[in-house]
């Protein structure tokens, strides 16, 4: 099966990876995943990323950042307790960043919502790739549903945030917004728990 192309990104899991680097990655995605985090730095005009309580910060962007970059800002920062990754479509090496996060203990429990995509493996996504990925762990809740939002969402160390965001957790050339938020520590809990109450009652399709 050749690679299928969603959002700029060949998205078939099974293709050669080609050089990687020392943690397993296609170099190539390596590059990209720098060039995307030096473009955020770049954007908060000193390189650096803050996550004051209260502030919420708005991004138009040119396909030069990528919506996992947002996340990886907030993990590097603090470790993250629990977190709600909602989004259509995902890269394989994305997925297996999120793993990783896990075995490190930046993330604490994950829940990953799909959309309908991955139904019956359309497009070339097969959704039992991605969840051999997660095998052996018991703090992950993987979802494949209708479902087409882009959030991000969770409880951390010392400040919870919401990743608000039109762009799918893939590499794509296209102009995206984004909204990252960090709630004061009157409303953290009311904002965690409306994703959190919505998210608990979305059930896998029964197809899958």
């Amino acid at each position: 099966m050749p690679p299928v192309h969603i959002d700029g990104q060949e998205a078939d899991p099974r293709e050669p990876v080609g050089p990687t680097d020392h943690l397993g990655f296609p170099l190539r995605y390596s590059y990209r995943r720098a060039f995307s985090e030096m473009e955020l730095l770049d954007a908060f005009g000193d390189g650096q990323i803050r996550f004051e309580k209260g502030m919420c910060h708005n991004f138009l962007t040119r396909g030069d950042v990528d919506a996992l970059s947002f996340l990886k800002a907030v993990v590097r920062a603090q470790r993250v307790g629990d977190c709600i990754v909602s989004t259509w479509c995902v890269d394989m090496n994305d997925v297996k960043q999120l793993r990783k996060w896990l075995d490190d203990g930046r993330i604490g429990h994950l829940q990953l919502f799909l959309g309908e995509i991955y139904v019956h493996g359309r497009h070339g996504f097969e959704v039992g790739d991605y969840r051999k990925v997660f095998d052996g762990c018991d703090n992950v809740r993987l979802v494949v549903a209708r479902n087409y939002s882009k959030i991000m969402c969770g409880r951390g160390e010392t400040f919870d945030f919401l990743i608000q965001t039109s762009a799918n957790i893939n590499t794509n050339p296209r102009i995206e917004s984004t909204c990252l938020i960090i709630p004061p520590d009157e409303s953290a809990d009311d904002m965690f728990a409306f994703y959190a109450d919505f998210f608990k009652n979305v059930k896998n399709i029964k197809a899958i």
